[in-house]
């Protein structure tokens, strides 16, 4: 069976449609050229397609819009040009970024969700499991970007993250920087919904690196102010005297290079005494970007146990707040008071 175009077998020479066309001829497949087609079915319905290779190196065919359908974007009547914007956006986005259209097209339908609300649906299932502290970490990352919130996913370019982030790229970027890799896990998780397309526009390689200053270069980091070295016995037999349960958490701390949050919430059932070991469960552990937290085993020395088996065991801390009217870890601060 032969496809007539523009009444004239496939495959002859293809002359661009007009407008009074495009309302007045009969069904059958009609080429206006750059893969662009109009298709008229028998029912007289009239419908814009795209035809193209997929990246599979089939030939493939897209309906993308009925004639006088209004473009979901601006609200207009899509006419015959804007219909050739549309198949010139396709094969661009074919041929530059390797996106096959039928992706772009549902993109484009489903990628009305805002950035805000997508990000809301998406970092609380990713914290779940992890300290509170990360998910406060998200909740301020997304405050800081306001610009990004009224945005349709599918709309972010990589101008819009720029924007986002320069306000505060140089004021904190230590901040920033983690906030921008959210963002980027965001627009990937998007990505991989298909509600939207293309490169990322938060990525820092290739994109953001080349637009933004460098964050180590803007942060020099100071080392924490610490006990000097030569001094590090004398703590150890301070400490010895300090008869609060505080006193022993820091010890055990120390021994085991462990991090405040880690000691001040290590429980007994973490503790294997026949093997020397302390297992740290994933969510205390301190994690970086969007890394899985892994669980930390740690050895015990002698010295290590002896102290822990020296505190009487209540309940599930081995070191519990001697200031709290309940059983509960000490506060952040208090290793550090007592040091």
């Amino acid at each position: 069976m032969s496809v007539t175009v523009n009444g004239k077998l496939a495959g002859e020479r293809k002359v661009p449609l007009n407008s009074n066309q495009v309302k007045s001829l009969q069904a059958g497949v009609h080429a206006d050229g750059g893969g662009l087609y109009l298709v008229v079915r028998e029912s007289g319905e009239r419908v814009w397609a795209f035809r193209f290779t997929g990246l599979d190196g089939k030939r493939a065919q897209m309906e993308f819009a009925k004639v006088g359908d209004r473009d979901s974007a601006s609200g207009d009547v899509l006419t015959l040009s804007s219909a050739r914007d549309k198949a010139r956006e396709y094969k661009v986005a074919l041929r530059r970024d390797g996106v096959d259209p039928r992706v772009k097209k549902r993109a484009t339908i489903q990628g009305g969700k805002t950035f805000i609300v997508f990000a809301e649906e998406q970092y609380p299932t990713w914290c779940q499991g992890l300290s509170e502290e990360e998910l406060k970490q998200w909740q301020r990352s997304m405050r800081d970007v306001p610009s990004l919130h009224a945005l349709k996913l599918h709309e972010i370019a990589t101008e819009h993250v720029l924007t986002a982030l320069k306000p505060i790229w140089t004021e904190k970027p230590v901040t920033a920087s983690r906030t921008r890799q959210r963002i980027e896990r965001l627009m990937e998780a998007a990505k991989a919904l298909k509600l939207c397309t293309g490169e990322n526009p938060a990525a820092w390689r290739g994109n953001l690196k080349y637009l933004l200053p460098s964050p180590p270069k803007l942060h020099r980091k100071k080392g924490h102010p610490s006990v000097p070295y030569a001094k590090a016995p004398a703590l150890m037999t301070a400490l010895r005297y300090e008869t609060a349960p505080v006193g022993r958490c820091v010890e055990v701390g120390i021994l085991t290079v462990a991090r405040s949050q880690e000691i001040r919430l290590m429980e007994w059932e973490e503790i294997d005494f026949d093997k020397k070991q302390w297992l740290v469960p994933a969510e205390k552990m301190k994690i970086k970007g969007h890394e899985e937290p892994k669980p930390h085993l740690v050895p015990l020395s002698d010295q290590a146990i002896e102290i822990i088996k020296s505190m009487p065991r209540t309940d599930r801390y081995v070191f519990p707040s001697d200031h709290a009217k309940e059983h509960a870890p000490f506060l952040p601060n208090a290793l550090t008071n007592c040091i």
